[in-house]
């Protein structure tokens, strides 16, 4: 009885922390470049009923100790493109990710919707400095900025000639943790590595890879599940009231 109380309060939290990360994904629906957070329910040790007898463990049963959730991953599938014509603004073609300058340290992005800022500086929409595949952040000369313009090999052009040269990296796999605003830290002691044959589409956005109407169907089935599993806490603690009390008159 107790054991049962235990996983349907294990379920609940469970859930509580799925919505969550839902909650999350809708609100960011409408950001550029971010990744759909997905939870990984994992079980708790089962524990195996047997009967003792005679010197030797006869199985009976096993016992599910509930679920939880062990680990978020970030989906890494693309998101929709969006046509902006900027001249610098770029969506990746496959894997890899800008990475920015940000007072946070190096974080990485899959929007690609930059500018020129006054210094001649290519910029994210907040500021944050564009690398190139030298770690360098990437500065075009006043005579160039007027007719810069992104490559698909990820060179920036102007007057005919290379006056620029973005970076987009790699990273390992499970080393990148949401920051905020569709941007990404790395782990501590993981390394990017330079794509070396850069593919942008210039002129596009990738937009969130969020789907809106999966993550409704999934927040409906978690809200099942959790007042199924409430449900059973609430009748286990009935029960239990119920016992002690006739404990309590046996004669």
């Amino acid at each position: 009885m107790i054991r049962g109380l235990y996983s349907a309060a294990a379920g609940m939290l469970a859930s509580n922390l799925q919505v969550s990360d839902i909650a999350n994904n809708i609100a960011n629906a409408g950001t550029n470049g971010y990744l759909m957070v997905r939870p990984v329910l994992v079980p708790f040790a089962p524990l195996f009923l047997s009967r003792l007898q005679g010197g030797s463990a006869t199985p009976l049963a096993e016992i599910s100790g509930g679920s939880a959730v062990g680990a978020t991953v970030l989906d890494m599938s693309p998101g929709p493109w969006r046509h902006t014509g900027g001249a610098l603004a770029a969506a990746i073609n496959g894997p890899g990710f800008f990475a920015l300058r940000t007072p946070q340290g190096v974080q990485y992005t899959r929007a690609g919707d930059f500018r020129l800022d006054a210094a001649g500086a290519l910029v994210s929409p907040a500021g944050y400095a564009v690398l190139g595949a030298n770690g360098v952040p990437v500065q075009v000369a006043a005579a160039d900025r007027a007719s810069a313009a992104l490559a698909p090999d990820g060179a920036i052009r102007a007057r005919g000639r290379v006056v620029g040269q973005i970076g987009v990296f790699q990273t390992p796999a499970g080393a990148l943790t949401p920051a905020s605003g569709g941007l990404y830290a790395l782990a501590v002691g993981a390394a990017p590595a330079p794509v070396a044959a850069v593919r942008l589409s210039p002129g596009w956005v990738e937009g969130s890879n969020v789907d809106l109407v999966q993550q409704m169907a999934a927040l409906l089935q978690i809200q099942q599940a959790y007042t199924s599993d409430q449900e059973a806490v609430l009748t286990a603690n009935t029960t239990m009231g119920e016992a002690i009390n006739q404990v309590g008159t046996v004669p």
